[in-house]
């Protein structure tokens, strides 16, 4: 296992995806990031000696883990994928379940070191292509583990009572990092696009957005003259834009043909130090009862280069520290000859906190933007000072991404209950699962402010109509004429409850047949804040403004608490009832068939959970760079150096009532109760025993998720407006002028035609984040052939026939937003983006017979079977069909729609390409621009389309030595990618990009060789 993530091993069983990581440091986010018979990443719960290791998180919106245990002290590893007992639940697809080893009466242990060189590692495949070397990469991971009895002389012996297990395990990472920047070169700096050109070689053609103006042969449309000479003049460029441009380096690269895009190349390195420890007691008070305790805890520091040297590099963080813990009590005794009492009470937490290189973990510590010549009073009213984001179009961002401040400390307390009794051929199990979940977290957007300069407002001359040459999102920053907001948010401390009772009933019917059915009542409570900070909204109330201003207008912010009558915006579902049902019977001596159904409420989303806390409570303000909000005519009320002349509009809070967050974007609470989402899977197996020591299963497998994440914008123009074509656009007399802060687009004197025509015009928008409305269906040939060990060998190999198609959220962190218009949610349905139809999974152990107790060499002296004896190869071989291409957009998106995407059109031609290169991924000609106001017709995934294949084999070879009774050394020797084949990521989806078709980025890593050294007493 490449970085020895024991959660990996999920991927050897069939129906299990794991995303693609390249053996970096697994953390609380990444650790479990895997799929499970179609379901959604990462909601497959993870039970460590039978306490939950997860917990609830808002940042990501997915379970974090609270332990990442070493593999060193891993006793037992188990993934279940269907149809497991009604004592587990709140999982969306699986059950990790795993044991930590315990202390014996005999003194044992281990020590290890593995160590990574890059010097024994092969070159990424665009590194090599770009005649970049090899970056330096060095990793050892290192420790020991010790068990054994807890004796005292003289005053305690624990020999057949106490036992003890403690482990620690070490990593130190050197890594250097390369980084690929598109930085302005010398004449971009001083306003001269002379020599700026696209991808083919034609110049980019910069049009003064102050000479905008209506075109006379042309109602409702207008005209922009280019600058002559292609060249800015020094008095029009802006103050900010000169000094923020001395943040960037220059170039030290030529970089692509044309366009110089990552004409900056830079190396450097950083460390990422990790400890974990694990210490485990084992009390038997006497037969009858026994208990113990376990505690883990990991620290990592996370840290990333400052490649630049100064504060607006836009990596992160300085450094980002994190601190995972899991405790685990457990009580059992024996009630008789028949009952069995379990009792379990577990803690998980998971915090940390980053900032990065231009802030402080003190508010007042870090970068104020005066410096760059912002106003003073965006330091005065920032929640963090920091450099702000700047983003530019076709150019590497100033600052830091938003997001990238956050502190975290989220914490999970479960207890378990469980008796067990044996009656008959009746196995009972009756329990209690409960759980309470305190997530405190803050992640503050931009406090200092994001400034976004695209092409658009440079295009011409029609700024309207983007054209391939129009526009460059440079020429658009040094004239300061850009789009931009400040952001205020709070940091909520949340909690919620979790309740579950569970019977069991394993009913051994005869002989052959056995049947096991359980029910399982869940109880998924709301989220509360300590202090009510939560808001959601009422879509269907007659908002207080709908008399005054004579407007038929919909919506109402609710608060939790007050006179909602509730902590929670939403009111709980009380019960979800889980059946189980499982038959298993055996048709002679060497086959067994297999079947199961059961209902699977997974764990919520906690965004969806949660409710919102923006708005009210948190909020932005935005910069209004355009005279009356037309997106195109330059307003000298509000230059880049004073991009908020109208102050700021702070969260009111609860007291703003119903009309809470005008002009802001409002969201968390809509359906009318909260129920979470769920699973019903079933299955059907047969099992037969092979000679050899073999086995042999072919199942099918099935998963339909119902009330599954997705992200809806309910506050989108409906579809059929948009044949209104420009009239939308045109400025009208605001009604809410007056009434909606100034500070907003939506308190100008004038707003677009297309906001007032919206379903609640009031609001910029309306959002369900990770809402329960989508579903998804899977089906499975799954295949399994086992051979366990005997004469040296063990062998297993696994296949999967499969087909997802969903209109959910793949992922709830990285593949969240998929959808393009709440209209037409049918048009989202497609495969999935993670759809894999074949997957085939081998592994092998073949100890050589050769030396003193095998098949060859039993008579060996001591010298050569010390040399000659006792290896073992090993090997992992995975192949599997690439993922279909996903996230397909527009580089100038027409659609107008207010409030939804636009993805381009498909020319009828096939995306499919005979000379597929990385250069050209698929046909770019079977894509076109949509038309302005319409959405596009291509679809959510191509799944004719697919990256590349996943080849992949990793071999290892071990070499055992006994130099005494009762001691083992190991030495390994790994290779991951042993045959260095890349895997390629996802090419460019975004028509009208440079890289659009284009393959940049390898998604494993290459050829990378591990040495390690164990000794086992």
């Amino acid at each position: 296992m490449n970085g020895r993530n024991v959660y990996s091993l999920a991927g050897l069983v069939p129906g299990v995806f794991l995303v693609r990581q390249t053996g970096g440091v697994a953390d609380t986010f990444t650790a479990n990031r895997f799929i499970v018979n179609g379901g959604q990443e990462s909601t497959s719960d993870i039970v460590l000696d039978g306490v939950t290791a997860t917990v609830s998180h808002n940042i990501t919106n997915i379970p974090a883990v609270s332990a990442i245990p070493s593999v060193e002290g891993i006793q037992e590893f188990r993934i279940q994928t269907n149809a497991f007992a009604a004592e587990y639940g709140r999982s969306g697809g699986g059950l990790v379940t795993l044991v930590t080893k315990s202390g014996t009466n005999v003194l044992h242990g281990s020590l290890f070191e593995f160590l990574r060189n890059s010097k024994l590692d092969a070159n990424n495949f665009f590194a090599n292509r770009a005649g970049r070397p090899l970056a330096s990469f060095k990793r050892n991971q290192f420790g020991g583990s010790l068990g054994g009895p807890i004796s005292i002389p003289k005053l305690y012996n624990g020999k057949d009572k106490t036992f003890f297990f403690v482990l620690y395990e070490g990593q130190r990472i050197r890594a250097a990092s390369i980084a690929q920047h598109t930085v302005p070169s010398d004449l971009e700096r001083a306003g001269d696009f002379s020599q700026t050109y696209t991808t083919n070689g034609q110049m980019r053609l910069i049009y003064n957005p102050f000479t905008t103006r209506p075109d006379p042969s042309r109602p409702g449309r207008f005209l922009r003259d280019a600058f002559p000479s292609n060249r800015i003049p020094q008095s029009m460029i802006s103050p900010v834009a000169l000094k923020s441009q001395a943040f960037y380096p220059q170039p030290n690269s030529p970089g692509l043909p044309f366009t110089h895009q990552n004409n900056l190349v830079l190396q450097d390195a950083y460390p990422q130090p990790q400890d974990r420890v694990e210490f485990k007691i084992d009390h038997n008070f006497n037969d009858r009862r026994r208990m113990f305790g376990r505690y883990t805890f990991m620290d990592s520091v996370y840290s990333k280069p400052n490649f630049w040297g100064n504060l607006a590099d836009p990596g992160c963080c300085d450094p980002m520290n994190q601190r995972l813990q899991n405790l685990a009590l457990d009580y059992t005794e024996n009630i008789g000859s028949t009952m069995v009492l379990n009792l379990r009470y577990g803690l998980g937490r998971v915090s940390g906190n980053r900032v990065p290189w231009s802030a402080s973990f003190k508010r007042e510590d870090g970068f104020k933007v005066a410096e760059i010549g912002l106003p003073t009073y965006i330091d005065n009213i920032s929640d963090h000072r920091v450099f702000p984001t700047i983003t530019i179009q076709d150019m590497t961002q100033l600052g830091p991404n938003g997001g990238d401040i956050y502190f975290m400390g989220d914490t999970s307390h479960s207890m378990i209950v469980n008796l067990s009794r044996v009656q008959g051929r009746h196995s009972m199990k009756y329990g209690i699962d409960a759980r309470f979940n305190y997530v405190n977290y803050g992640q503050l957007g931009t406090p200092s402010g994001t400034f976004a300069f695209n092409r658009d407002k440079t295009q011409g001359p029609d700024p309207r109509t983007p054209t391939a040459v129009g526009g460059a999102g440079y020429a658009s920053f040094l004239l300061g004429f850009g789009t931009g907001n400040i952001t205020h948010q709070i940091r909520p401390a949340n909690y919620n409850r979790y309740f579950a009772f569970y019977v069991q009933d394993d009913f051994k019917v005869n002989s052959k047949l056995t049947v096991n059915a359980g029910f399982r009542w869940d109880f998924e409570g709301g989220v509360t804040e300590r202090f009510d900070r939560i808001t959601g909204i009422d879509p269907y109330a007659r908002n207080p403004l709908a008399d005054p201003l004579h407007m038929d207008l919909k919506g109402i912010a609710l608060f939790a608490g007050g006179s909602l009558g509730r902590r929670q915006v939403r009111p709980v579902v009380p019960t979800q009832v889980n059946p189980r049902l499982g038959i298993a019977y055996q048709l002679n001596d060497k086959t067994v068939i297999r079947t199961g159904y059961g209902i699977f409420f997974g764990l919520p989303s906690y965004a969806a959970s949660s409710g919102y806390t923006g708005g009210a409570f948190s909020g932005s303000t935005t910069w209004i760079s355009t005279v009356d909000s037309d997106g195109i005519t330059p307003s000298s009320a509000a230059p880049w150096t004073n991009p908020f002349p109208n102050g700021f509009t702070l969260p009111p809070g609860s007291a703003a009532g119903p009309n809470a967050a005008l002009g802001q974007a409002l969201g968390g609470g809509w359906e009318p109760s909260l129920r979470p989402m769920y699973n019903q899977q079933w299955n059907f197996t047969i099992q037969r025993s092979l000679p050899g020591n073999a086995v042999w299963e072919i199942a099918y497998a099935g998963n339909k998720g119902t009330r599954l994440s997705q992200t809806f914008q309910f506050n989108q123009l409906d579809p059929a407006l948009l044949t209104m074509g420009d009239r939308l656009l045109q400025q009208t007399p605001n009604p809410f002028h007056g009434i909606i802060s100034p500070a907003f687009a939506l308190g100008a004197p004038t707003v677009q035609l297309g906001n007032l025509l919206r379903p609640y015009p009031q609001y910029s928008g309306v959002s369900a984040t990770n809402a329960g409305w989508a579903n998804s269906n899977y089906h499975a040939l799954q295949s399994r052939f086992e051979k366990r060990f005997s004469m040296g060998l063990s062998f297993l190999a696994s296949y999967t026939f499969s087909k997802t198609i969903t209109d959910a959220a793949d992922g709830l962190w990285n593949r969240a937003d998929l959808i393009r218009s709440y209209y037409c949610r049918a048009c989202e349905r497609a495969v999935s983006s993670y759809d894999q139809p074949h997957r085939f999974v081998a592994n092998s152990t073949y100890e050589l017979p050769f030396g003193k107790g095998k098949a060859l060499g039993s008579g060996w002296n001591r010298t050569l079977n010390a040399i000659a004896g006792n290896w073992q190869v090993n090997g992992i071989l995975t192949l599997s069909q690439g993922l279909p291409l996903f996230n397909f957009g527009v580089a100038n998106d027409t659609c107008f729609c207010f409030g939804g995407s636009q993805r381009p059109n498909a020319t009828g031609a096939s995306p499919r390409t005979t000379d597929q290169t990385i250069d050209k991924w698929f046909n770019t000609d079977a894509f076109s621009q949509p038309a302005p106001f319409t959405f596009g017709n291509v679809g959510r995934t191509a799944s004719g389309v697919r990256q590349s294949a996943a080849h992949n084999l990793d071999l290892s070879v071990f070499k055992s030595f006994h130099p005494v009774e009762r001691m083992r050394i190991e030495f390994r020797a790994e290779a991951f990618n042993a045959t260095n084949t890349p895997i390629f990521g996802l090419p460019g989806t975004v028509l009208g990009s440079p890289t659009f078709g284009v393959v940049t980025s390898q998604e494993n890593g290459p050829r990378q060789v591990q040495l390690g050294l164990k000794i086992l007493f």
